[in-house]
């Protein structure tokens, strides 16, 4: 077999989101070396340096340097917002994740580097927020978007919400009940309330019961929760009244996620052909299972192959961009 090329970290168990937390001006930085021979992941991952032909170190900056980022502690708002370069005014983002919970920040410092400015919320496990999520209060978010809106250098039409797995049913549901949300970008969610229930005003939303017996092991150290919820269809009350919405919604739709069952069949749906659950911007590095804070010691599974989610990636990072730009014009 000729030389390959190892990728240092290797993109099967990098972990990109747990990176991202620790501090978005710093460059992601990827070492690729070409070896000689056929070698195996172990040898790969520390090479002799009589096999290595060549290398080149990739470096990806999130924030650009005109960037302004500023950390949000107003009330119980705790995030970051970050404003593009330039006089604007800019059309503004609400950016949510799922349920590794904290504060990620590289996504929101890719908008502002493409001049939309991005108030990246955090809801739990972050600071003095609840370390579990047992209920999300809906007015916590509103909270969130009057705080964007009252930037003088946000747009005051209206923001569109970014979430992604758990945040991606909060889009939904802010998209739902909050007529300031114009649009909703659901990367890889359900279209119900899922996890814990979401209550608003004197409003509850229970959520869809999920079940840990049906856990599956892919490994020794790898477990997949896609068997793990229960069918929509026979929990009515947790589905999200989205019908009654005036808001646009996007629905990014991975075909092989391994975390969940996640092709809804209403709206606007961009299904991917091989992608996994965690399709991020693009030329992010492609996980088919990473450390989740669910899995002491292990990795959760997300699925999709490296080429295909990896073109879904670009394209749905793009068609995002076009969405948020044609709703905040």
């Amino acid at each position: 077999m000729g030389p390959i090329v190892a990728l240092h970290p290797p993109p099967s168990v990098f972990n990109y989101q747990r990176f991202m937390k620790k501090d978005v001006t710093t460059p992601l930085v990827v070492n690729f070396q070409l070896l000689k021979g056929h070698v195996n992941q172990e040898e790969a991952m520390a090479p002799d340096p009589s096999i290595v032909l060549d290398s080149v170190k990739h470096e990806r900056v999130y924030m650009t340097e005109k960037t302004t980022r500023i950390p949000v502690r107003e009330g119980r708002l705790r995030g970051t917002l970050f404003i593009p370069e330039g006089e604007g005014p800019f059309p503004g983002v609400i950016d949510l994740f799922g349920t590794n919970g904290g504060l990620l920040e590289y996504r929101s410092a890719q908008f502002a580097a493409r001049g939309i400015a991005s108030l990246t919320l955090a809801y739990f496990a972050f600071e003095d927020l609840p370390k579990e999520m047992k209920e999300n209060d809906l007015s916590y978010f509103e909270e969130g978007i009057d705080y964007l809106l009252s930037h003088p250098k946000v747009k005051k039409n209206g923001v569109v919400v970014v979430g992604v797995s758990k945040g991606g049913d909060i889009a939904c549901s802010m998209g739902a009940f909050l007529p300031k949300v114009k649009g909703v970008v659901s990367i890889n969610s359900l279209a119900v309330n899922a996890m814990c229930p979401l209550k608003y005003k004197d409003m509850i939303i229970p959520e869809l019961p999920f079940h840990a017996e049906k856990v599956k092991f892919l490994g020794p150290n790898v477990i997949s929760s896609y068997e793990m919820s229960s069918d929509s269809e026979d929990f009515p009350e947790a589905h999200i009244p989205m019908h009654k919405s005036d808001a646009e919604f996007l629905f990014i739709c991975a075909k092989e996620d391994g975390n969940w069952k996640t092709i809804p069949q209403i709206f606007q749906v961009i299904k991917y052909d091989g992608a996994g659950h965690l399709i991020e911007p693009g030329y992010a590095p492609f996980s088919f299972a990473t450390y989740h804070k669910t899995v002491p010691g292990g990795a959760l599974f997300w699925g999709g192959n490296a080429k295909d989610h990896s073109v879904a990636q670009v394209d749905s990072w793009k068609k995002i961009l076009e969405f948020i730009k044609r709703i905040l014009v």
